[in-house]
């Protein structure tokens, strides 16, 4: 009877979910891919060199991009005052990091060659949809695991911002 239990007892430690969000290592991956993502938003509006879009959704890429480099200095007040945050650190696998390189150019190549006007438009807005509720869930998820709370405060500015940005490119959208 004892085994059994011990038995049951290890079954259902080993089955309970490990919570990882009060390590460093955790806190500093989400920081890394926070970074990355407005590290790549930054530059989003380059694209409107090539191509065209309508008024209202070249004027919402430009804000794309000047929030996004918003959310970047931010994020880079936060390290100057802790060097412990890190945006250097890739925790994904190698084949995480190769399939999104390739989602990323396939999309690049789609914009700049696959896609004119009204469907570049629709496009592009789908991207920023996806671009945005990236943002906003890694920042929501990195808040919730930060134990300082001015930090905490900080990423959860960090996920409205991309929230804000997400229901827009979805109106737009609706309305393209």
């Amino acid at each position: 009877m004892k085994l059994f239990l011990g038995s049951c007892l290890a079954v259902l430690l080993l089955s309970m979910p490990v919570r990882a969000d009060d390590s460093l290592a955790y806190r500093t991956n989400g920081y890394s891919l926070l970074y990355q993502l407005c590290d790549q938003e930054k530059p989003v509006d380059m694209i409107l060199i090539v191509k065209t879009t309508p008024k209202d959704v070249a004027d919402f890429i430009h804000e794309v991009a000047k929030t996004a480099g918003e959310n970047e200095d931010l994020l880079d007040d936060l390290q100057d005052h802790d060097k412990a945050i890190r945006f250097d650190r890739k925790g994904l696998c190698q084949f995480e990091l190769d399939t999104r390189d390739s989602i990323k150019d396939d999309k690049q190549h789609m914009l700049l060659f696959g896609t004119t006007d009204k469907a570049f438009a629709r496009a592009l807005l789908v991207t920023q949809t996806e671009a945005g509720t990236y943002g906003m869930n890694l920042a929501k998820v990195l808040a919730d695991a930060e134990p300082n709370h001015h930090r905490a405060a900080v990423l959860q500015k960090i996920s409205a911002s991309w929230e804000k940005l997400r229901d827009k490119a979805y109106r737009l959208l609706n309305e393209q």
